[in-house]
């Protein structure tokens, strides 16, 4: 069983200590690392489920997994598969959960991570939503973990990032490429369009998230999202970070408040006309609060997208 990487990948080593560390087992454990590592994972009815945003290769490479029982779900609703351990002795279930974090990341020619396509889209693409690039994408499309193979997998995410760039679509946010840093520089989203930062700032309010431990700013311009470290990027500060972003990750994967947001979304750009340009900033951003606290009761308060929370 392959549950190795390279040193250099700080965020996968820190995770995996935290792992050790936490004293969960069972489903806790399963569905812990089955979140960490980027899988839309859930646990209802004392069992743990991948939900029907997971990608295919999602459900495929997990049935490579040693330690693993994965059980397609057909026609579904919510479900996509149903995730347990195998019984077994011996630590076998903390040894399964680490092979589910180390399933290879994205890290090849010399691009840090990087994937996906560049930006620069209209407003009517962005009303088409034409481009998901977390929602039914795998977050690690590899074919086999048997050796040889490849350390790092083309299209596959970074862990630190994973579950925020598989749940942004989620909320109708677009995203075009995406690298967790490794525990070096910090972690960023490439957004599609600039409408995407003032949507997501305006959904992150809305469900009342507040980044205790990390600075996230978003780019009000150009479309993104960078989070760093409060202060260093000791191992502390950064598995601080992580915790920060499992957080934001795990509000918006209830089914009522994603139902809320595509509501307040679709009303949002109803209320604009199909223009070229698309609105600016200082009438997006109000439009899209006050439809947003139509569905949640609350309004946040108008921010400057672009300073560090």
């Amino acid at each position: 069983m392959y549950d190795k990487m390279p040193a250099d990948k700080r965020t996968f080593s820190i995770t995996r200590e935290w792992l050790l560390q936490s004293g969960l087992s069972g489903n806790e454990l399963l569905l812990e690392a089955l979140l960490r590592r980027g899988f839309l994972a859930l646990q209802e009815e004392d069992r743990i489920w991948l939900g029907t945003g997971s990608h295919i290769y999602d459900i495929a490479v997990l049935k490579l997994v040693d330690g693993l029982d994965v059980q397609e779900i057909v026609d579904h609703r919510d479900r996509a598969a149903c995730i347990k351990f195998k019984p077994d002795s011996n630590n076998a279930d903390i040894k399964t959960a680490i092979a589910i974090i180390a399933l290879p990341e994205n890290h090849f020619d010399g691009r840090k991570g990087w994937t996906g396509a560049d930006q620069g889209f209209g407003w009517m693409e962005y009303r088409e939503m034409t481009l998901k690039w977390g929602m039914k994408m795998a977050a690690c499309p590899a074919s086999s973990l048997e050796y040889p193979y490849r350390r790092y997998v083309s299209n596959a995410l970074d862990i630190g990032i994973a579950l925020l760039v598989k749940t942004f679509p989620l909320i109708h946010v677009t995203t075009s490429f995406s690298c967790d840093g490794h525990g070096k520089d910090g972690m960023v989203i490439g957004l599609c369009f600039c409408w995407d930062s003032w949507w997501g700032k305006c959904v992150a309010d809305v469900l009342g998230f507040t980044p205790v431990n990390s600075k996230w700013h978003w780019y009000e311009d150009t479309g993104g999202l960078y989070i760093s470290p409060r202060d260093q990027f000791s191992d502390g500060e950064i598995l601080d970070m992580l915790n920060d972003i499992q957080r934001f990750a795990r509000l918006m994967m209830n089914n009522d408040t994603i139902k809320k947001i595509s509501r307040a979304h679709s009303k949002t750009l109803k209320h604009f006309p199909r223009k070229h340009m698309g609105p600016p900033f200082h009438l997006f951003e109000p439009e899209a609060r006050r439809q947003l606290a139509k569905e949640f009761g609350s309004v946040a308060p108008i921010a400057n997208l672009a300073a560090n929370v």
